[in-house]
């Protein structure tokens, strides 16, 4: 195959393209502006140490998960650890720690707001089974909006009958999801979703489309893991990779 592909940047996602890429036998280059290749998954070192500038904390090393499938794809092993807490969110004074465990996640609600914890616990229920449903779909590397037969078959493979479940949701924001169980005026509630849905889709609940917005505010409860040394190594495994395979990098 004599196809040639070029790549502008060199982050997780690019470096994840060109290597698998390279294995359907195309011939790639990365394009890298900075000094540092890696982007948000990168790297600094001073002297004889290597500090990771990225997230050590990842998902999708799960069964099925995305990059557990990667990397068995591409034939190498990455350390993974699962975290029974994925963080701490700091509100204020208040501290709340983020459980994986969806039955702990609800108990510090209720803890930290027993007047709306009835409410509370309704919005991620129903959130969780619209990420549920959402789940199948994403396991089948759906593309939206398909261009071609491939891509439509990969939608209607994750399409089960309670995926119509789905339809009153499409063209709404997670505003929808507030108001129905009044949690406007929860302030805590409002702070912690919002920094959840700017660290994952960079946007506040009120311009989040609920698809998009479920996906994030469950996808914790699937795994989450330490990366040792960060994903920087990752990177460093399908750089590596990609080398041996003769892309070419340029500055």
């Amino acid at each position: 195959m004599n196809k040639r592909v070029t790549i502008v940047g060199s982050g997780f996602g690019g470096l994840t393209a060109g290597d698998l890429l390279q294995k359907q036998g195309y011939n790639v280059t990365v394009l890298e502006a900075a000094v540092e290749w890696g982007g948000c998954a990168g790297k600094f070192q001073r002297k004889d140490f290597t500090f990771p500038v990225g997230a050590t904390l990842a998902m999708g090393f799960e069964k099925n998960g995305l990059h557990k499938q990667i990397n068995d794809y591409l034939g190498f092993k990455t350390e993974s650890y699962p975290l029974e807490k994925v963080m701490d969110v700091r509100i204020g004074e208040r501290i709340i720690p983020y459980h994986t465990d969806r039955d702990l996640f609800l108990k510090v609600w209720e803890k930290e707001e027993p007047k709306h914890i009835q409410s509370i616990r309704k919005f991620f229920q129903e959130v969780w089974s619209i990420g549920q449903i959402l789940l199948r779909h994403m396991l089948q590397y759906p593309v939206f909006p398909p261009k071609s037969r491939q891509e439509t078959f990969s939608i209607l493979r994750g399409v089960k009958p309670n995926s119509i479940r789905l339809l009153p949701y499409i063209g709404r924001s997670l505003s929808y999801l507030v108001k129905k169980y009044n949690l406007e005026n929860c302030k805590t509630f409002i702070h912690f979703i919002n920094g959840v849905l700017m660290d994952s889709m960079q946007t506040t609940y009120e311009d989040c489309e609920i698809l998009m917005g479920a996906t994030a505010l469950d996808i914790y409860h699937h795994g989450a893991f330490y990366v040792d040394g960060g994903l920087f190594v990752i990177n460093s495994k399908r750089r590596n990779q990609m080398r041996e395979e003769r892309i070419q990098f340029k500055g």
